[in-house]
């Protein structure tokens, strides 16, 4: 299917939109916000009373890792990573610090190093899609009338969830 055409600077005032599937930035209003969004469906606009930003940027954190899941006899340790159990068949997350600027290939560079000290009772099973974020303390929080409630701020997806569900009432 043919996409809409994003709107043109008249239409818009000038901002620029969508960032994924959220809007960026939104307009306030005397009942709440506008928002511009973008979907399969194209371009739409709805308005809102509040708005609650799950997203995480970089400015949000305070250190940021590259995970992996192996399977070992025994709990492995390395140097400056982090080793979590994650059940009773000796499957561990390993959490390999990068720098908050470091890209994909440069973490999955890094977690190669570490992969590459397995004793042969470690085996990978799978590498991280995406970076695990470790948020500052002080969110959730209002900005500019947004509350900005990053889910990786949360231990898990569910207490994020909860969180959130509180967050709405």
């Amino acid at each position: 299917p043919e996409m809409d055409a994003p709107p043109d600077e008249a239409e818009t005032g000038g901002n620029i939109y969508f960032d994924g599937f959220a809007p960026k930035p939104v307009e306030k209003t005397e009942k709440g916000f506008s928002c511009l969004v973008h979907n399969v469906e194209g371009f739409s606009t709805f308005e809102a009373k509040r708005i609650i930003d799950t997203r995480c940027n970089t400015d949000m954190c305070e250190a940021k890792s590259y995970d992996l899941m192996i399977v070992s006899g025994a709990a492995p340790a390395f140097p400056g990573v982090a080793c979590k159990p994650v059940d009773q068949q000796k499957h561990y997350i390993l959490s390999v610090p990068v720098a908050l600027q470091c890209s994909y290939p440069e973490a999955r560079a890094a977690a190669l190093e570490i992969v590459k000290q397995f004793s042969s009772s470690q085996r990978l099973i799978y590498s991280a899609g995406e970076f695990n974020y470790q948020v500052k303390a002080g969110y959730p929080k209002e900005e500019n009338g947004i509350l900005l409630a990053p889910s990786k701020a949360y231990a898990d997806p569910a207490q994020a969830f909860n969180a959130g569900k509180e967050l709405t009432k």
